[in-house]
């Protein structure tokens, strides 16, 4: 899991009833410890995390701290502060769901389990289920998601109140009620709503995969995250047989496929990753595709483990 660039004031804002964590001026935190996540991977002990107006403005030893001014707010927290943890894959709102077609591989968990109750489900459900995880997330230190799903609405307005930090990337599928083009004119319109990089919310294109809505579909999602200068999110090679009328049909991996095609031309941000080879991962390199490979995920549908010592080295 990765980390946030931006320290958690707090980790249980949710539960305590203070969501939206308004500024509050200057701020000082002292804690025992504070792991920094910097380019040199600074630590201090004991240091010191200033804030003005809910930004950091200083970080470093207790010692060197500048002098509070009478108006800061001191807090001796203790023990370890450090930045918030990154959910790069998710999709929250189906903590609603949670439990349901354990044990199914990941076809039949969607088609049998998955779809047909997510199919039933409406924006105050999504809004729901979105305000339990984000509140899940928050009390383990998670400050920021990066979500793939429907109800994107509702989803940012939950992550929202909980005062987290969201990359929202509404997903496209090919079970939808929406046509293909209708839900394009969505997405460039609720990305000219919500898209604030400077804020908590920034909004990319999710293509839920290419065995889903095939490769055609998936370029044209391509080609608009890039004029929307905007990160594609999709599912890759996640199971051994997912793409394999594809792989088939084209006579090369699924990632050949995305790249051959021009997929990876811009920000890519692939989930899972399990089944690529020594080849596909050159691909993925040297296009800078990004991974979150999702372990418990894959382990929970027996889907398999990605390569990642491998990965990470490319």
């Amino acid at each position: 899991m990765a980390t946030d660039p931006l320290a958690a004031r707090t980790v249980t804002a949710l539960t305590e009833g203070s969501a939206s964590m308004p500024p509050v001026g200057r701020e000082r935190f002292i804690a025992d410890v504070v792991v920094t996540c910097d380019e040199a991977d600074a630590v201090h002990g004991p240091g010191v995390v200033d804030m003005e107006d809910g930004r950091i403005c200083w970080v470093g030893p207790k010692a060197d701290a500048p002098k509070a001014c009478t108006t800061m707010s001191v807090n001796d927290i203790g023990g370890l502060l450090m930045p918030g943890l990154v959910n790069s894959h998710c999709h929250t709102p189906m903590t609603l769901v949670r439990g349901v077609g354990d044990g199914l591989p990941l076809q039949r968990w969607l088609t049998e389990a998955m779809w047909p109750r997510e199919g039933r489900m409406t924006s105050e459900d999504a809004w729901w289920g979105m305000t339990l995880g984000s509140a899940e997330m928050l009390q383990r230190g998670v400050t920021t998601t990066c979500e793939m799903y429907l109800f994107e609405e509702s989803v940012v307005d939950a992550a929202h109140q909980s005062g987290a930090r969201l990359v929202m990337t509404p997903v496209v599928i090919s079970e939808s009620s929406r046509g293909f083009q209708d839900r394009i004119t969505d997405l460039v319109e609720f990305h000219a709503r919500h898209h604030d990089p400077a804020g908590r919310t920034s909004v990319g294109i999710a293509a839920h995969s290419a065995y889903d809505l095939g490769v055609g579909p998936v370029v044209e999602l391509a080609e608009l995250a890039r004029s929307l200068d905007a990160t594609l999110h999709l599912h890759l090679a996640e199971t051994q047989k997912e793409s394999a009328v594809l792989e088939e049909r084209f006579d090369r991996s699924i990632t050949r496929i995305l790249h051959d095609h021009g997929v990876f031309g811009g920000r890519v941000l692939a989930a899972h990753c399990v089944w690529v080879d020594s080849a596909d991962i050159e691909l993925m390199a040297e296009d800078d595709v990004a991974v979150a490979h999702c372990p418990v995920s894959n382990m929970k549908l027996g889907a398999g483990i990605a390569p990642l010592v491998d990965l990470r080295a490319a």
